[in-house]
């Protein structure tokens, strides 16, 4: 909802400041915490609680006025679609690919890898699944 709030312009120039300005302190916060090994237990720094949202939202306000000047190329515009038709895939079976990933590399949630490389991992691992997935016959009625 927040996404498409902010897709569509409803909040003014200072409000996308904010969120901007907020998100930048509560990125600073999660990076903090985790980090410091603290705050895992808290129910404001799980995936959904506010630090999350804010975060997620000043960026997402941040990465819209970058792509208004910026010029997109024919053949980047052409891998950023092709990306984007991957998400609703990579939301469906990312679950799988992080504990499949943990069960192989056998590290804690509070390592660097695991903080900084893992969704980088889970992202391509995911991606890779569902264009290949998409390719076979019938593979467009599973990730649409």
């Amino acid at each position: 909802m927040a996404g498409y709030l902010i897709h569509t312009d409803y909040f003014s120039q200072k409000q996308e400041n904010l969120f901007i300005g907020i998100g930048v302190i509560m990125f600073v916060i999660q990076v903090s915490f985790v980090s410091l090994g603290i705050g895992t237990n808290l129910d404001m720094n799980n995936s959904t609680g506010p630090i999350v949202f804010f975060y997620s939202a000043g960026l997402f306000t941040l990465v819209k006025r970058l792509m208004i000047s910026v010029k997109v190329t024919v053949s980047a515009a052409k891998i950023l679609k092709t990306l984007a038709s991957t998400s609703l895939g990579i939301y469906i079976i990312h679950p799988f690919f992080i504990k499949l990933f943990d069960k192989l590399l056998s590290i804690t949630d509070l390592s660097l890898i695991h903080v900084y490389l893992f969704p980088f991992m889970v992202y391509l691992a995911c991606v890779l699944v569902v264009l290949i997935v998409k390719k076979l016959p019938g593979g467009k009625y599973i990730f649409p």
